[in-house]
């Protein structure tokens, strides 16, 4: 069998791909990928670094085998392996110190392929300086990027650009587009955004009437609310709304018992645990 016929077993037999049509053996699934990934099918590296990441299939999580597969499948120009291994150097880990600057060349090409992940990865090494000059003009465009291939958290993060006029002008009807857009993707940190920004309008065109309260959210732009009890969005002027400030791991990413699980993709993805706003 050729590396490419054993990924693809690998992905029938891998009950988080959309190739496997029954309950699948993840742990078989680990075995095939690392045949494949020996014989040098990129894919199959990134898939295997992913499993090595998080500790499935059996296998321990081991953060210096899951970079060495993703560099293996990085090197090949795989961006899905970039992004990857991008993350890992921005997020660090034991044994595995936090290189900034190593996380930004590999964001960065990511990005150069139209990857829309490593789009808004860098942009937020831009907004943060971190790893890059600090350039908000450099994260706006980044992001527009994102947004323009339909990606919901580039549309949101654009729309917090817009809002708050960073390295674009303030374009309030573009950012409440955006914001519908991605809410419309199911969104829901856009959606609660937008729920905000129309809160904040109709208190001001009512100012007896008492905004509606949002509940807290401690996803990724849930995070964004200011001091330790997370202040409700809805107090604020639109100019004043806070900023998004940390990205946390989709909650879909989640089973009940909390623990991560792998996408349902053929090609394993980490969460980019960067800044997506600043």
């Amino acid at each position: 069998m050729s590396p490419k016929e054993i990924y693809q077993e690998a992905q029938e037999c891998d009950p988080c791909s959309s190739k496997c049509q029954g309950p699948g053996d993840e742990r078989k699934a680990a075995s095939l990928y690392q045949e494949a990934a020996r014989l040098g099918d990129a894919e199959a590296q990134c898939n295997l670094g992913f499993m090595y990441d998080v500790g499935r299939g059996g296998l321990n999580p081991d953060i210096k085998l899951a970079a060495t597969w993703y560099r293996r499948a990085a090197e090949q120009g795989l961006a899905d392996a970039q992004a990857n291994l991008g993350s890992l150097y921005e997020e660090g880990g034991p044994g595995f110190p936090v290189n900034d600057v190593e996380a930004a060349v590999w964001f960065r090409k990511a990005s150069d392929q139209g990857y829309a992940r490593g789009h808004l990865c860098l942009a937020a090494m831009y907004a943060q300086g971190r790893g890059v000059p600090q350039d908000p003009a450099e994260d706006a465009r980044l992001s527009r990027l994102a947004a323009q291939q339909g990606d919901c958290r580039g549309q949101a993060r654009l729309a917090n650009a817009l809002i708050h006029g960073h390295g674009v002008e303030k374009n309030i009807e573009e950012a409440m587009r955006l914001l519908h857009a991605a809410s419309q993707q199911g969104d829901a940190d856009a959606a609660r955004l937008l729920e905000a920004y129309s809160a904040t309008s109709a208190s001001a065109a009512a100012p007896s009437t008492k905004p509606k309260k949002l509940k807290p959210s401690n996803s990724w732009l849930g995070c964004c609310a200011p001091g330790p009890d997370h202040e409700d969005l809805a107090q604020y002027e639109p100019e004043d709304m806070p900023e998004v400030v940390t990205v946390m791991p989709n909650e879909s990413e989640f089973n009940e018992e909390g623990e991560r699980e792998m996408p349902s993709t053929d090609i394993a993805r980490k969460s980019c645990s960067c800044t997506f706003f600043a």
